[in-house]
């Protein structure tokens, strides 16, 4: 065999080898090439699909608030609920004469709202006493009695007060709980009611001078007493004021003829008394 005959030989030989390696490369990278799109049609689809969602639920009012709507209501029922120590200073066994004079000093005042059970002797009795507040009282076992107070809110705080096995006008602090909103324009306040002026007993040189939001003690001696605030008067009717021990009557309307006293129903005759 010649050099030339083997160099050709040779050639061909590597030909064959060589031409069906590279189909086998070329198919190979052609199913590669038509592979990849199919696996990353799912991606962008399901990309695509997230990026909607997102929007419609940032475009949705209703499903985004639904969280911050809860978490309100949660505040306000926290913020609205009933016998909170710091809201409503009372406690549990205290003397209703004490807590009553707590509440009209946290601006607390008796509920006017509503006719009070005067047929029941109980309740007349607290109610001739001044406790105009009183609603009803149960005759059995410690015979509790209703008490209604009003906030410039409108809340109606109730209060159930026991004897304890004493006397009906000396009641002790058995439960309380706010029960409603009532509409503050209803009830207007003993600040916007009683007069100003002097308020005098009738027989005595003690007086009770009004002016204002407060009010103060007098006499003959001219000894300047300290105001208190007005919330602690309760309007009994024009020109008479209670005070928790008397009651008061507007000097204006004292009658010229003299020998008069104050009472709850206003000036009258000492020969009543």
């Amino acid at each position: 065999m010649s050099m030339k005959n083997w160099i050709c030989d040779r050639i061909l030989v590597t030909t064959r080898i060589i031409a069906p390696l590279m189909g086998l490369i070329a198919i190979g990278y052609t199913s590669f090439a038509g592979a990849a799109p199919q696996q990353q049609v799912p991606s962008t689809n399901s990309a695509h699909i997230d990026t909607t969602s997102k929007k419609n639920y940032l475009n949705n009012p209703e499903k985004n608030s639904t969280i911050e709507a809860l978490n309100k209501k949660v505040q306000v029922s926290l913020e609205n609920s009933v016998n909170a120590p710091k809201k409503i200073p009372l406690q549990q066994g205290m003397p209703y004469k004490e807590a009553r004079q707590i509440l009209i000093q946290q601006r607390w005042q008796p509920s006017l709202q509503g006719q009070p059970n005067l047929r029941d002797r109980s309740v007349k009795e607290l109610f001739d006493l001044g406790y105009k507040e009183i609603k009803d009282c149960s005759g059995t076992g410690e015979g509790p009695c209703r008490f209604e107070f009003i906030n410039q809110q409108g809340e109606l705080l109730v209060i159930v007060a026991t004897t304890r096995g004493s006397e009906n006008t000396k009641r002790f602090v058995r439960n309380w709980w706010i029960e409603k909103k009532t509409d503050s324009n209803q009830q207007k306040s003993s600040s916007n009611i009683i007069q100003e002026g002097r308020y005098w007993l009738g027989g005595t040189d003690r007086g009770l001078e009004v002016k204002g939001k407060q009010y103060r003690y007098y006499d003959e001696s001219n000894i300047e007493r300290p105001w208190q605030p007005l919330s602690e008067l309760q309007y009994i009717k024009k020109g008479v004021v209670f005070d928790g021990s008397n009651y008061w009557c507007l000097s204006t309307l004292a009658p010229k003829t003299g020998g008069v006293s104050c009472s709850k129903n206003g000036w009258q005759d000492k020969s009543y008394n």
